[in-house]
């Protein structure tokens, strides 16, 4: 295959289809639920090679009647590939040919763990799926990859093959029925082998777009496997850039997976949002994984000079149509707080609006004097601005009368940190 997009080739009835080659079909226009698909042949084994061209898309797939561990594949062919499976699911709605219609998206999974799957810009925005990619590669599941700038050959060994029952945890789910049931005996049969769980932090989030479309995101601090550079097998580009889209961005690389070294708590991950039209933006926690409790997970709004606490609950904002390349980012560290024996000082400082007195009321209950204060809307512009120097212990109140309804910013500025509290006016 190319880059380009259907640069397939057609095997037909009488085709040869090599191990090791994927291949996709429709189905055959049946009015039955369900249709019976029969493999006849010999199960492979042993060492199976294709060739990969540089940056081409290949369809391959598990060419085993065993599963496939994904890390094994990966790290064996790390330099002729990206080192990022892609996984395409078609959502259960999905009931047409047309490719405009197609309910479905890929999913992605690499050395750091999978995200749910996203709908190309070329197929319907509707349908969903929460399902992940795991480890383990089902029998017959096909997956495409990517490869290198060099290319070269993509090799199949044994060595990558494992005795994972479909319904493992650590399986791939995305090949077997949503409703797949398994009756295992393991009295009569082989034990599973043992597959140790890593200790690796991980955060998952969810990113809906004004448009209504969802991206997944996953960061992992991976110690020494991983760095801040570009690492194949760790870090995993999005397959089509899209013109609703949301990505880690590392260099010149737009990344839906995002591969780490050590953890820092200083670190700063940027964020880049592409949205095809004004509205609201969401982001969210979706899990995470080995994070200790007090470890704080913020997302900053740069154009706000904001810090919304995302463990408190979803950050939501208003954005206009465009690219916003340097507004966002994730972080761990609010530089606004003070660190003295776990004490908030942001938290000293009162805002809420009075409703009756259509009044900003803010209390300083620190002895920090108020050198400004600014009221932004959710777009980001600027609506009030107070350069003033009130003293500690004094109410302040800012004329809110001409405000219409609406979810308001205010940041209030001291010499030490900047205090930034969400009102709601009604």
């Amino acid at each position: 295959m190319t880059p380009v997009y259907a640069n397939w080739t057609n095997a037909g009835i009488n085709g040869l289809l090599q191990a090791g080659h994927g291949f996709t079909l429709k189905g055959s226009n049946q009015t039955t639920a369900f249709q019976n698909y029969v493999f006849i042949g010999k199960p492979n084994n042993g060492k199976i090679t294709s060739q990969i061209a540089p940056n081409n898309l290949n369809l391959t797939g598990n060419p085993y009647p065993s599963a496939l561990d994904a890390h094994q594949f990966i790290k064996d062919n790390i330099n002729s590939t990206t080192g990022s499976l892609y996984f395409w699911e078609h959502f259960e709605t999905n009931n047409t040919h047309n490719l405009t219609e197609y309910q479905g998206g890929y999913a992605m999974v690499n050395l750091v763990g999978g995200i749910k799957p996203k709908a190309p810009q070329e197929i319907s925005q509707s349908g969903n799926s929460d399902r992940i990619p795991g480890r383990f590669i089902p029998v017959g599941q096909g997956f495409m990859v990517n490869g290198s700038t060099t290319g070269g050959p993509i090799e199949f060994d044994n060595h990558q093959r494992a005795f994972i029952r479909e319904n493992h945890l650590f399986s791939n789910p995305m090949f077997r029925m949503v409703n797949y049931t398994a009756s295992i005996d393991l009295e009569n049969n082989n034990q599973e082998d043992i597959i140790p769980n890593d200790s690796f932090k991980k955060i998952r989030l969810d990113i809906t777009l004004p448009n209504g479309f969802e991206r997944q995101l996953l960061a992992g601090y991976m110690n020494q496997w991983a760095t801040s550079e570009f690492d194949r097998g760790y870090d995993a580009p999005i397959l089509d850039n899209q013109d609703n889209e949301a990505y880690f961005r590392v260099a010149n690389f737009s990344l839906a997976i995002l591969g780490e070294g050590f953890f820092d708590m200083d670190k700063i991950h940027p964020i880049e949002i592409k949205s095809s039209q004004t509205g609201l933006l969401t982001i969210e926690i979706n899990e995470t994984e080995h994070f200790e409790e007090n470890i704080n997970i913020f997302v900053f709004d740069q154009l706000l000079n904001y810090y919304h606490d995302l463990k408190e609950g979803p950050y939501q904002v208003e954005i206009n149509q465009g690219t916003l390349d340097q507004r966002f980012s994730l972080r761990y560290n609010n530089p606004n707080v003070l660190n003295n024996n776990q004490f908030d000082a942001s938290q000293s400082i009162i805002v809420f609006h009075s409703q009756e007195e259509q009044h900003i009321l803010i209390k300083n209950n620190l002895q920090n004097d108020i050198k400004s204060i600014e009221v932004y809307n959710l777009l980001g512009q600027l609506i009030i601005e107070k350069p003033l120097n009130y003293s500690s212990n004094e109410e302040i109140k800012i004329n809110a009368s001409g405000l219409s309804a609406g979810t308001y910013l205010v940041n209030v500025k001291t010499e030490q940190f900047t205090s930034s509290k969400k009102i709601i006016i009604k």
